[in-house]
């Protein structure tokens, strides 16, 4: 902590969080602050601690106990997180002679056992001190003073009487009774609890007790605090908005930012993506959305000026153009990709001569035009011009199947009938000033050619948008990604699809990007190498509530070996039946932070957010007359309301 932020402190400390003005402290039965009265607990003898074993944790309440069991400190309960009021928790630890101690503890140990008999009490307490000893020889454990105490307070009365209620039920299930001080011993103990006046605490106000057990009095964890960039979502504490960084710049939690999202059927998977998504956009990045699904449409209409979804239909012109440049130099990326949709159009598996007679070609077709460039002009510009070409380029004519490229490739001209694939006005027309592309393709998984011709054109697309300009940050999600990964080649000559997002895992590590697949279970990937890849260059996974079965293949999938992580993932519980309803996700970065967050909706955004259903239809409905979601959403609340529906 800096200067400032220490006085800050110490002036809200000192003040029960007046900002506005010092305000005279009166010690009497509780303490006197302006408006504020506060309370002060603690504990400062042995004595007070209950006989026999005192519990080392607690079962977390907080959270679902449906399929785990979370633990915390029993300091968590009475001076933590989860005493719900105004208080400041004081755990103070002195250590001196460590002899010294052992010896006093020996002292006390005799006294108590030699007044056995004027107090029955008393020889039990000797007895338990007889056997700590024994166990502190032992096991050479460590001895210290500490001091704990819990200062409450309110401004009103009722307020404050029912924080102390809530204090005096919480200790008192751990059997622990408590030193209420006032006047003298309040304004001491009260003053001792400031920072850097710790060191005036009397120690007649401590106890001797070894290390062990006094560190169970101490809480482990606070209030979520926000990472300084990021998405928001709400901490699973007091369902407040709560920013985590899952970019990460600065590689503080991850060295890169590749994701997966495991989102079992029924989860709110469309909702918790588009609530990433979304912001993600209104933060400047570029978004490429790939999936065999309906989940992003919405956001299209949303950001209608920066998006373009494209629903690819064979019956209608794609307008997606790999053979334009945009402006951009003629690269040997570039080069490979116009080869291979070449060979992908011809569905050849051609030989290194024909290979090397079609880069000329090409590379020929670009330096004589600055314009233009499509695969219709370019079939033209080797039909019309081969013989010359041949002798130009001083390519053998045998080198070259003329007679089988012009004809197998007239499918994706005129009116052939893959010609719409190639069209330059379509559906993907205008693309070039898009920062959040949607592609649909339900339409197509039937037919393995054409879906795989479409997916090689959008990873020209991704180079284009994400890869070729590492100054912008860019995401590629694919949705429903078990469904592309099974996705059965044609050919050889077909682009693998799964072999091609495990590339861009591995590559785009490097670049100002990343990666994101959604799937409901990682049994649904093929177990190969590619998904192997895909796993080891995955940095963070979300993870949505499923079953036993789900958690099971995940712990095994991604190697958790973290137990804390893998029993927070499974106390995922959502619920749409709360005051405030939510959804639950878990978050790992790497293998050593998690966090559970949790999301919750709008009205608004709950509407915004609708991929299906009746709500889904009359807002597309609503849509097609006025072009404005906002409008539209803003129409149904209106309009819903009035009949007490939604």
């Amino acid at each position: 902590m800096g200067i400032d932020e220490i006085k800050d402190y110490v002036a809200r400390l000192v003040n029960f969080q007046d900002r506005e003005a010092l305000n005279d402290l009166n010690f009497e039965q509780e303490i006197t602050c302006g408006k504020n009265r506060a309370r002060m607990f603690a504990i400062t003898d042995n004595e007070l601690l209950p006989d026999g074993d005192l519990p080392i944790y607690k079962i977390d309440n907080s959270v679902s106990q449906e399929r785990s069991e979370l633990y915390m400190s029993i300091g968590e309960n009475i001076g933590g997180i989860h005493l719900n009021c105004n208080h400041i928790y004081n755990q103070v630890l002195f250590f001196s002679s460590d002899k010294k101690l052992k010896d006093e503890l020996s002292v006390a140990k005799n006294q108590h056992l030699t007044n056995a008999g004027w107090d029955a009490s008393l020889g039990s307490k000797g007895k338990e001190l007889k056997s700590l000893e024994a166990e502190i020889l032992d096991e050479n454990l460590t001895l210290c003073q500490a001091y704990y105490s819990v200062i409450i307070w309110d401004e009103d009365p009722v307020l404050l009487d029912m924080a102390e209620k809530e204090f005096r039920s919480k200790i008192n299930v751990l059997n622990i009774k408590y030193y209420v001080p006032s006047h003298e011993n309040l304004a001491i103990l009260f003053g001792s609890s400031i920072i850097g006046a710790t060191s005036a605490l009397s120690r007649n106000y401590m106890f001797v007790t070894t290390l062990n057990l006094a560190v169970c009095f101490f809480t482990h964890y606070s209030n979520f605090k926000d990472d300084d960039a990021g998405i928001l979502f709400n901490d699973r504490l007091y369902q407040i908005p709560l920013r985590k960084d899952i970019w990460d710049a600065k590689n503080k939690r991850v060295k890169a930012r590749n994701a997966v999202v495991i989102a079992p059927t029924g989860s709110g998977k469309s909702f918790s993506v588009n609530n990433i998504v979304y912001q993600l956009l209104d933060q400047g990045y570029t978004v490429v959305a790939v999936e065999f699904g309906n989940s992003f449409k919405q956001l299209c209409y949303l950001y209608s000026e920066i998006s373009l979804h494209v629903e690819y239909d064979p019956s209608m012109p794609l307008g997606i153009n790999p053979f334009d440049l945009e402006g951009q130099l003629y690269t040997g990326d570039k080069e490979e990709t116009i080869i291979n949709l070449c060979l992908r159009f011809w569905r050849r598996q051609a030989d290194n001569n024909e290979i090397v007679a079609l880069r000329k070609f090409i590379k020929s077709y670009y330096e004589s035009k600055t314009d233009g460039h499509s695969f219709e002009d370019f079939y033209y510009y080797i039909k019309d011009n081969f013989d010359s070409l041949c002798l130009k380029l001083n390519i053998n004519k045998n080198y070259f199947d003329y007679d089988s490229f012009v004809h197998v490739c007239s499918e994706f001209v005129g009116s052939g009938g893959y010609a719409n694939l190639c069209a330059l006005s379509g559906a993907g027309s205008g693309i070039k000033d898009k920062r959040f592309i949607h592609f649909e393709l339900t339409k197509i998984k039937s037919n393995p050619f054409v879906t795989s011709v479409v997916m090689s054109m959008l990873f020209d697309v991704i180079n284009n948008k994400i890869l070729s300009d590492p100054s912008k940050r860019g995401y590629i999600i694919f949705d429903e990604y078990a469904e592309t990964a099974q996705i059965k080649s044609a050919s050889a000559l077909d682009v693998n699809i799964h072999q091609t997002v495990a590339f861009f895992y591995q590559k785009i590590r490097k670049e100002n990007g990343a990666v994101m697949t959604i799937i409901q279970s990682p049994v649904q990937l093929p177990d190969n190498e590619y998904t192997k890849g895909i796993i080891a260059n995955t940095q963070i996974l979300y993870v949505l509530e499923g079953n036993e079965g789900v958690y099971d293949d995940i712990k095994t999938t991604f190697s958790i070996k973290n137990e804390a992580h893998y029993n927070q993932m499974r106390s995922l519980k959502n619920n749409y039946s709360a005051e405030r309803p939510y959804s639950e996700c878990f978050i790992r970065f790497g293998e050593t932070y998690a966090i559970t967050v949790r999301i919750e909706a709008s009205q608004r955004k709950y509407l915004a957010f609708q991929t299906q259903g009746e709500i889904r239809s009359e807002l597309d409905r609503m849509y097609l007359e006025n072009h404005d979601m906002a409008k539209c959403i803003e129409k149904y609340i209106d309009r819903t309301a009035k009949n007490n529906i939604l």
